[in-house]
């Protein structure tokens, strides 16, 4: 019988090493394979991110523009006014201060109106 053992062993050993080798291969397969996804789920996030940053630098750019097309408009428009008022003598008098500062804190009124709308 501890013949028939002693002939068993090299073979179950054998046997042990392969289930054992098998274990650890599928372990490493479904180890590499969550790698994997974990890689495909992380590029997939990235683009995304990438795609948002090129729609804020597309979205500051175009609000840049627009800025300055609003800056221009103001040069413009106050090189009209001083153009238009230039010869006008009722534009180069002297305003009582008072008067000025109703008339700024009429304006003002009116902005924060317009603003609150």
């Amino acid at each position: 019988m501890i013949d028939k053992l002693k002939s068993l062993m090299p073979l179950s050993l054998v046997t042990l090493g392969l289930v054992f080798a098998v274990y650890f291969g599928y372990e490493q397969y479904q180890h590499k394979k969550h790698a994997q996804q974990q890689i495909n789920e992380l590029s997939s996030e990235i683009e995304h991110l990438y795609k948002s940053i090129n729609d804020t630098n597309e979205l500051v750019a175009q609000q840049e523009r627009e800025k300055a097309n609003l800056e221009n408009q103001s040069i413009e428009l106050q090189e009209l006014l001083q153009n238009a008022l230039k010869d006008d003598t009722c534009a180069s008098s002297v305003i009582p201060s008072d008067v000025s500062n109703k008339l700024r804190e009429h304006s003002n009124k009116i902005r924060l109106s317009e603003n609150t709308e």
